[in-house]
This record gives structure tokens, sequence and C-alpha cells, in this order.
């Protein structure tokens, strides 16, 4: 079975609190995009689990999120299966995009149809947050609220059509630092981007979403790559840009009648760049072929 596991970009990013245990709450908006890895899953008799990858330097074991899905899976179900994943990469890794998420959600979603639907998506969803904050939301797909620790989501109207550029910098983040450079930036609950960007959704319309972009990594961060990505971005046309989640990914909101604007962005970014993409928003986060 194949699946096409959507990639995520956050319209909004806001650390809001921390917990006594460490883990940070958070207000976000995430949406799916068609920029996707292809999982291809098969389950047959046996009782082990075998993931290959078509990129050099990610772990093909119980590190990887895809194998951990598959393990969580058959676990709750009571099964034993041999499972065979094989990932085909265009998802860049470390990159803010949720592209193991992703994949971990294609492996949930694929191992439910073949066993017959047995489980519900909230089943799915709950089973996930075991393997990652990110995949409930890559499961379920589309554009969600989320709050908590990140796995309590809110399924929101669709995005209005558009266009938009991803562009991943050679450079990389640390997720911890970016935490630790939060707490001592210290939070910021009273900010309304995410209630803003609903009403431009509710409304359709791109302008208010695209003007109401936050990412607070972004913010504490401070990447000269990143604002460099982004001023190239709007000079070229884009709505509004933003870092994705704890970047370095930088994407671009463009109309989606403008594809001139777009395709003179992206060949201007391809100078500097090699990682650059083109997607629009995706109703969901899974896609079965």
């Amino acid at each position: 079975m194949l699946v096409h596991a959507n990639a995520k970009i956050n319209l909004t990013l806001n650390i809001t609190g921390k917990l006594e245990n460490g883990y940070h709450t958070l207000d976000m908006i995430m949406q799916s995009v068609t920029l996707a890895d292809d999982v291809y899953v098969e389950a047959a008799e046996g009782d082990r689990v075998t993931l290959s990858i078509d990129k050099d330097g990610i772990p093909t074991d119980e590190k990887n999120t895809a194998y951990k899905a598959a393990l969580v899976f058959l676990r709750e179900a009571g099964l034993k299966r041999a499972v065979t994943i094989n990932i085909k990469k265009n998802i860049p890794s470390q990159a803010g995009l949720a592209g193991g998420s992703a994949d971990a959600a294609a492996v949930f979603v694929a191992l439910n149809k073949l066993c017959g639907d047995i489980f519900t998506t909230e089943k799915l969803c709950e089973m996930s947050r075991e393997v990652g904050s990110d995949v409930p939301f890559c499961i379920i797909g589309g554009t969600c609220r989320a709050e908590g620790t990140g796995t309590t989501l809110k399924k929101l109207d669709d995005m209005p059509r558009c266009r938009i550029l991803i562009c991943k910098p050679d450079i990389n983040v640390s997720t911890p630092v970016a935490y630790r450079l939060c707490d001592e930036f210290g939070v910021d609950v009273e900010r309304r981007n995410s209630e803003n960007i609903i009403n431009g959704i509710k409304i359709n319309n791109l302008y208010t979403i695209s003007s109401n972009l936050y990412n607070k990594f972004e913010e504490v961060l401070d990447l000269s790559e990143v604002r460099r990505i982004k001023d190239i971005m709007l000079l070229y046309g884009a709505m509004g840009a933003l870092m994705s989640g704890s970047g370095p990914t930088v994407y671009g909101i463009f109309e989606s009648d403008d594809l001139t604007s777009l395709e003179m962005c992206r060949t201007r970014l391809e100078e500097g760049y090699s990682q650059v993409y083109a997607a629009e928003p995706a109703s969901s986060g899974c896609v079965i072929e």
C-alpha cells in the first residue's frame, strides 16, 4: 500500500507555558502541504519489522519514527505481522516540516487499513502520541489548532487556496536550545495571531492569514539565513513568510493565481539553496493511493 505522507508548516507557533515535567505548552495552527514522502507499507505473516529509506544518514531501526509506529500499532492491535516499510523521502529531514512524524502517521494509517480499519482515527491519534507529538496532527492533517503539549487538536476549515514556496537552508537548529531561549525570553500568552488566522480562514481571507503568521522560535533564534530567505520571498511577492517549527525551513505564501511571482522567487532562491519546493495546502495528512 502506498501512502503519501504530507509535510506540515506552522502558521503560528507560540510557547504559552512550561509544565512541572519540563514539557512546554503550545498554541499552534498547523497546515498540511502537498510536499510529501511516499511511504510503502506491506503486512504479511511473520513478526519482523523491516524499514528501508532511499536517503543516507536516516536510521532504519527503533530510532526511526516509522519503525516505532509499526511496533506500537502491532502491540496495541495484539497482532504479529511481518511489516515491510519503504520510504521515498521528498520532505527534507530535520527541517521543521514534521517529515519523520508524517512517515510515522502514514504507517499507522496504512497498517490500520491493511488490518481492516480496526481502530478509529481518534484511537490512532491516541496511540501515536507515544511516537511523537506531531504524529497525531499528521494523521488528521488539513488545518488544525494544536494546544496543550501540541497533541490537543481542533480541526479547522480548510485554508484558502494559495501557493506555498518552501526553502530549507543548509544549517542545523537545536530544538532544545530553541526551547531554552524561549524560557529566557518568557512566555506571551496574550498573542492573538492564532485567533486572527482562524478568523481569516472563516472569511477566506488570505491577507489576514498571511499578515498574522508568527513563530516564537524564529523570534528567539534570530537566524540570519532565515531572515535572508524571508526577505527574498517578500521581495518577490510573497504575502507573508515564516520559519516553520523549530526551523530552519522557511515558507512563503503566494496568491494561487500568481504563478509568475512564485516561479521568479523559486529561481532566485535556487541560486543559493539546493532544497526549494513548491506546494499547496492539503486537506489531509495522509493520502492512500
